[in-house]
This record gives C-alpha cells, sequence and structure tokens, in this order.
C-alpha cells in the first residue's frame, strides 16, 4: 500500500468489531445486549435522537453500567444528524450520566461550524460521519475542530484507497479514526474493511461483518463476519479474499448479471 504509506504495520490482529443496541423493549434490549456479551463484545453503539432513546439508553447502562466502570465495555451513541444544536447541548448531561464515551454526527453537516463549541461542553468524543464523504472534508474537518474521531465507511468515501488516506490524513492530526459499515453490508464489503484493518495502523472502533446475522443471503461462497469477541481473521486468498456465487448473483440481481470469468 505505498499509495497510502502510513509506515506502520495495520491493526488487524487488535481490532474488535462492535456490537449493536436494539430492542423496542426493555426484555428485548437486554436479552439482545446479554448474547452480544455472552460473544465477548466489548464496544457497543446505540441510535438516539430518535423517540425513546432516553428509555433505551437507561436500560443499556443497567446492562453494561458496570463494565463501562471497569473500562470493559464502551457505549457511544449515533444520532444521524437528528439534533439542533440546542438540543444536542441539552443531552449531554444525560449522554455523559449514562457512560457514553462518543457521540456521532450529532448535528446536520450545514452545522459543522457549531462542533467546535459542541466539543467545549462535554467529554464525549465528537465522530463526523454524513459530514465526511471526500478528502477536502475530512481537510475542512480538522481545520474546523471539535472533531474526534472520523467514522470512515469504504462506500461512502470512495473506495478502499480514498478511505485510507482519510485514515493517514485523521491519524496524522491527532485524531481517531473509526472503520463504519453499512446496514446489511454483503462480504464483500466486509473483506474490503478486513483489508482496511490490514494497512491502518490503529482503529478506536469497528463496525461491520455481522454477515448471515443480518442477512438472509449474502453473495459470496463462504460468509465474512466476525467470531468471539470481536475478532476476524485475516482472508488468505487471492484478491479480498473471496468468491462471488454466480448462483447467488442470479438469485439477487434485479436485473440478470453479466457474469466474466477471467
Amino acid at each position: 500500500m505505498g499509495l497510502v504509506g502510513f509506515g506502520a504495520p495495520g491493526c488487524l490482529s487488535q481490532a474488535r468489531y462492535s456490537g449493536i443496541v436494539v430492542g423496542r423493549t426493555r426484555r428485548k434490549l437486554r436479552m439482545m445486549l446479554r448474547l452480544q456479551r455472552w460473544a465477548g463484545l466489548r464496544d457497543f453503539k446505540l441510535k438516539v435522537a430518535v423517540p425513546g432513546w432516553e428509555e433505551r439508553l437507561a436500560w443499556t447502562h443497567e446492562m453494561l453500567g458496570a463494565a463501562i466502570a471497569k473500562n470493559k465495555a464502551t457505549l457511544r451513541v449515533d444520532a444521524n444528524a437528528g439534533w439542533t444544536l440546542a438540543e444536542a447541548t441539552e443531552a449531554i448531561e444525560t449522554l455523559e450520566r449514562f457512560g457514553v464515551s462518543a457521540i456521532e454526527q450529532p448535528l446536520p453537516d450545514a452545522n459543522d461550524p457549531d462542533l467546535s463549541y459542541l466539543a467545549e461542553q462535554t467529554e464525549c468524543g465528537l465522530v463526523a460521519d454524513e459530514s465526511l464523504l471526500t478528502l477536502d472534508d475530512a481537510d475542512r474537518l480538522i481545520a474546523g475542530g471539535g472533531v474526534r474521531v472520523m467514522n470512515i465507511r469504504i462506500a461512502k468515501n470512495g473506495g478502499l484507497l480514498p478511505s485510507l488516506r482519510i485514515a493517514r490524513m485523521a491519524l496524522a492530526s491527532g485524531l481517531d479514526v473509526q472503520l463504519g459499515c453499512l446496514v446489511g453490508e454483503t462480504s464483500i464489503l466486509s473483506a474490503a474493511g478486513i483489508a482496511f484493518l490490514e494497512t491502518c495502523p490503529k482503529v478506536r472502533f469497528v463496525e461491520g461483518a455481522f454477515g448471515p446475522f443480518l442477512l438472509r443471503q449474502d453473495v459470496t461462497r463462504r460468509p465474512v463476519r466476525f467470531g468471539l469477541g470481536g475478532r476476524i481473521r485475516p482472508l488468505r486468498a487471492p484478491g479480498f479474499g473471496v468468491t462471488v456465487s454466480a448462483t447467488a448473483l442470479r438469485h439477487l440481481a434485479a436485473t440478470r448479471p453479466h457474469i466474466t470469468h477471467l
């Protein structure tokens, strides 16, 4: 990866994939968290800026609070640009009280100039996601201050090499990197995420690689998914290490795919 030039080995062996906090009822949420904790996951993300988020945050803290206090688990939230500056500022006390360590995209991208003020109001790290599409966006966010973490999603940020270049910019500026994902991503994109981790020397949070946990059917012969503890192994095969199933493509494609054998 000379085109990226980190000058340090990748972090795949240390990376741990995150869990997600889901469940509309206290019983369901607790059950899903219990299963993920049993599987050894330690980092979790909860959607906020939606109806009932405060209650679900309290339920989550019931399950994770002790582990968070002992630095054996982390909890971050994602507002998906759903708050105004006033609403985000008001939410901070609740978020900090329940052990939240990072807030993803608290404001719409039009309000990026307000991120430096918001960062002064909280110890939670602010994560840029929807505001971060291009290298120019990364440069602008770094210059503007406030952001502590860049959420890099390979499909959002233009592919593997542009994503790695954004990661290099972030780390060189003293910021952290999160490898994000798309909901229901196939194993092709998950494999690209592994290639990212094999190259990027430091990643704070990692998402994705749920495979058949979220998909009814994948497009590769063998799914890519994390294992116990959120760990994942390198893929030892040509290319990204996955083989696409022609049968699955034909079954899932909206139009008949054209398959070329090299």
